[in-house]
């Protein structure tokens, strides 16, 4: 059963107004949600190439020790 209501068209705008406000709001928080998590996911992919870059790093340092204390066995 549907019953109609008559509403003013002053109280129409208004809940209209208050409903694009409302919408207006959560997209506001949807697109700043958004923004940090795709900032957190560039800072994610730039903590995992940083961590290949250590152990590429490390990598090196020890072929290069290894290199050194050949050439000076002595001088350890």
């Amino acid at each position: 059963m549907r019953q109609q209501i008559k509403v003013t068209q002053g109280t129409k705008d208004t809940l209209n107004k208050k409903a694009g406000d409302v919408f207006e709001n959560v997209l506001e928080k949807v697109e700043e949600k958004t923004t940090r998590l795709k900032n957190k996911m560039k800072e994610s992919d730039l903590a995992v190439k940083a961590k290949e870059k250590l152990g590429d790093l490390k990598t090196d340092s020890k072929k290069l020790f290894s290199r050194v204390t050949e050439k000076f066995p002595g001088k350890n």
